[in-house]
């Protein structure tokens, strides 16, 4: 049951098949091969964090994204949040902001800036 659950853990962290079969010669092996296999372990762990890091600042534009359209289909229309950002939002937002969000809020700057000031998302998309 041991190595079913390594083998899960192994892929569900990317590891290729060929790279578990791998690990397990090593097994094979005995200790001789420990370091080897603390560095698989080590080198998916560091994977798996950045790939967490990489899910949270997705998960922060989704929140922030859901209140953006809540947001505009209260006021129907985006020109109160387009007005807040991105010094002025409402601390939530701030708080998503601080916790990943500076790519998001570059990225809209730059588009402010390319574009135009208050444009919305429709007139940037098109």
């Amino acid at each position: 049951m041991e190595a079913l659950r390594i083998i899960e853990c192994l892929k569900k962290s990317g590891l290729e098949i060929k790279d578990i079969k791998q690990f397990f010669i090593w097994v094979s092996e005995g200790s001789s091969s420990y370091e080897k296999r603390k560095e698989l372990f080590e080198t998916r762990k560091s994977a798996v964090e950045t790939e967490i890091q990489e899910l949270q600042k997705t998960l922060f534009l989704l929140k922030f994204k859901c209140w953006y359209y809540e947001t505009a289909m209260k006021d129907g229309n985006e020109d109160a949040i387009n007005a807040m950002l991105p010094d002025k939002l409402p601390k939530i937002c701030r708080n998503y902001m601080i916790k990943g969000m500076t790519d998001f809020c570059f990225l809209h700057q730059t588009v402010k800036e390319t574009i135009g000031v208050g444009v919305n998302e429709k007139a940037a998309l098109s």
